[in-house]
């Protein structure tokens, strides 16, 4: 149902202000709005959202200066969360596959991927900002929002603060300074994660990504973009199984990254087409040296001991003698649909895969599931080339 700001009851205290301030701020809402999802049609229902939902809220800002800010953030994350609906809907119009289109083969999946893969770290980054902002005076932080988050002119903003330019951009400036500190201090896990400072040492770090095999810890990683590095590891799997989920090098690949979910993301893309057109060729460009290498489907007992999988992929290059091998868990959670579930539901829990017989044909049976949602996602693969058969979302 939609909600007007005129047709508001004072029922509170501080109801008259706050209807007031929203009566001011709903053109900029619908800018900002539109500017997130591009389409103003929907950005209007989202404004209104955004009013119902500050209006119904019982954790309102002390002051009512602050009320733009807090406006501006409502409106950020319900757009998010129309975002976030529009992507699970689109997972459920998949249909299901019987074969393998290569991602590649289809630049409008592609396109899709990677601006998904950038309103994801925007969003997530976002939040880290507004848990740094939290922690900055009002004033300063609305001078730094309007600046830098609403793109205002430094004369509108200082007409607004009722300063003048110089002071307002001192206030900018030490707002930055601020920012630098809480980020390099109390946020500087975080911070490291996304790049946002500098590396000092070679040490794992703590990821924003939850471990997608048992769903409990998130990923400890290193990246050293430079190098063409990217390692990601869960602590707890790690310890039982002393298998990375992640270890690449490729400068090519990482060059100028500075997120781990982004590399994460882009390294799955890689590595899906490669072992896919690898088992298809029979022979694979070793990513170390590039000379040519055979790939085969490898059993249980052909994977080293700690591999717990019953089918995997192996490359062993006769040039520089690297070997190259992914288990069929970690093959499928290279697949763009998984991807895509897992983007939808951050925790997953992955079982191991089984071995079934699918109209008289051998085949695996492989699940994911969401570890605080009841949704799940089934590969069917073919058991001896690891074709994917069928993938069922319920």
């Amino acid at each position: 149902m939609a909600i007007d700001t005129d047709t508001y009851e004072e029922h509170r205290a501080d109801a008259a202000p706050l209807a007031q301030v929203m009566r001011a701020q709903r053109t900029d809402l619908l800018r900002w709005c539109i500017h997130l999802v591009g389409d103003a049609d929907v950005a209007e229902d989202l404004v209104q959202e955004t009013l119902t939902a500050a209006w119904r809220s019982l954790r309102r800002p002390a002051r009512s200066e602050e009320y733009p800010a807090w406006l501006a953030g409502i409106a950020r994350n319900v757009c998010w969360s129309w975002k976030r609906r529009q992507r699970r809907e689109s997972l459920r119009l998949v249909p299901l596959v019987d074969g393998e289109i290569p991602p590649e083969a289809n630049p409008t999946v592609v396109e899709s991927q990677l601006h998904f893969e950038i309103d994801l770290e925007r969003e997530e980054l976002a939040l880290l900002l507004d848990r740094a902002l939290a922690q900055l005076p009002a004033d300063t932080r609305e001078a730094l929002i309007r600046k830098y988050i609403d793109e205002s002119p430094l004369a509108e903003i200082a007409a607004r603060l009722g300063l003048t330019a110089g002071a307002t951009a001192a206030r900018l400036h030490r707002g930055k300074l601020a920012l630098r500190r809480i980020f390099t201090t109390t946020l500087r896990a975080e911070a490291a994660s996304y790049g946002l400072i500098g590396s000092e040492d070679e040490e794992w770090r703590q990821t924003r990504i939850w471990c997608p095999s048992c769903g409990a810890q998130r990923l400890l990683g290193r990246l050293a973009s430079d190098d063409g590095l990217l390692m990601l590891r869960c602590p707890g799997c790690f310890g039982r199984s002393h298998t990375n989920l992640a270890s690449w090098t490729d400068r090519a690949l990482f060059q100028g990254m500075k997120s781990y979910r982004s590399s994460l993301s882009r390294l799955s893309r890689y590595a899906h087409g490669y072992y896919r057109r690898g088992l298809a060729n029979g022979m694979a460009c070793c990513v170390r040296c590039g000379h040519e290498a055979p790939v085969r489907r490898a059993h249980a007992n052909e994977l080293p001991h700690n591999v717990e999988e019953i089918a995997g992929i192996i490359i062993h290059c006769p040039g520089c003698k690297r070997t190259a091998l992914t288990g069929l868990n970690g093959l499928l959670l290279c697949h763009p649909q998984v991807q895509q579930f897992w983007r939808a539901h951050p925790r997953i829990v992955t079982a191991p895969s089984q071995k079934i017989t699918v109209d008289g044909r051998a085949a695996t049976l492989t699940r994911f599931a969401a570890r605080t949602e009841a949704a799940w996602l089934e590969v069917v693969s073919d058991w001896e080339t690891l074709e994917t058969l069928r993938i069922q979302e319920g």
